[in-house]
């Protein structure tokens, strides 16, 4: 009993540090924000998201006082992750880059600045782009072909695309429908699973292999799928 006890406080320690680390860069990220609909109403957007951190948090403990561990594991996966992206959204912020990414160049010289780690931040905005980033895949292609040429952006989209793809099936698989239905938005994820029921390997796998569908999207479908 001492033991399960000591546990539970040491859950609980972990989601009261991932909650105020989540409130502290959620408010950093809604006051550096460049949309103007959050920025005129940006005090309204910060006790939302505080509450709303704070009422994960009391479902969060209020799962590991009651023994629930499945949910009390899955909690903390959502945290992880959106404590990932806000950090993520920071440092963009401060370094400018969402004012460059729906401009080649503007991309290729945010990445210049990164020196001899310029291929290994590509791989990351590659990687990024399947999951969060909402860049065109022309520009972040064009300004790898400006800086790297064919066969190495080739390489580079190829591995964060591919790891891109399982953090995306892998999310769908563990974190469940809400987490992808955030991420993606629950329209275009209800669009994709009735156009899918039924038939998820067979159709998903031609998706694949056709150019014309949304292959991001399709890779947290299929973390839902019976794939």
């Amino acid at each position: 009993m001492k033991k399960e006890n000591g546990n539970n406080w040491i859950w609980m320690l972990v989601f009261f540090a991932l909650t105020a680390a989540s409130i502290v860069f959620s408010i950093l990220c809604i006051s550096n924000s460049y949309i103007t609909f959050i920025q005129k109403h940006r005090a309204l957007w910060i006790v939302l998201s505080v509450i709303l951190l704070c009422g994960c948090c009391a479902a969060a403990i209020w799962s590991v006082l009651i023994g629930k561990n499945t949910l009390a594991k899955a909690l903390l996966s959502v945290y992880v992750f959106l404590l990932f992206c806000l950090v993520l959204i920071f440092i963009f912020q401060k370094t400018g880059f969402f004012k460059l990414i729906n401009s080649s160049e503007g991309l290729q010289n945010y990445l210049e600045r990164a020196g001899i780690w310029m291929p290994i931040l590509y791989i990351v905005l590659q990687y990024l782009q399947v999951i969060l980033l909402p860049i065109p895949t022309v520009v972040s292609t064009v300004a790898g072909l400006a800086l790297f040429g064919p066969f190495k952006t080739m390489l580079y989209s190829f591995i964060g695309i591919v790891l891109g793809s399982v953090t995306a099936f892998f999310i769908g698989r563990k974190l469940g429908y809400k987490a992808v239905a955030w991420i993606v938005g629950e329209e275009t994820l209800t669009k994709w699973q009735k156009k899918l029921k039924g038939k998820d390997n067979l159709v998903l796998t031609l998706m694949f292999l056709l150019p014309l569908f949304p292959d991001d999207v399709l890779c947290f479908v299929a973390g839902l799928s019976s794939m």
